[in-house]
């Protein structure tokens, strides 16, 4: 699921601002949540 999501971040406008602002740490997710915590909560709202 975590790769459907991460292809859909990538089409999106803000995309290019959360890699310049978080870098590769962006699509670490460990225990089953991302580690920046905007994109555990755009995960959470994506999946509904």
């Amino acid at each position: 699921m975590h790769e459907k999501f991460e292809s859909w971040i990538k089409t999106q406008p803000f995309y290019t601002k959360l890699i310049y602002i978080h870098g590769e740490r962006l699509f670490i997710h460990d225990n089953g949540e991302y580690q920046v915590f905007a994109m555990e909560v755009a995960y959470q709202a994506w999946l509904v």
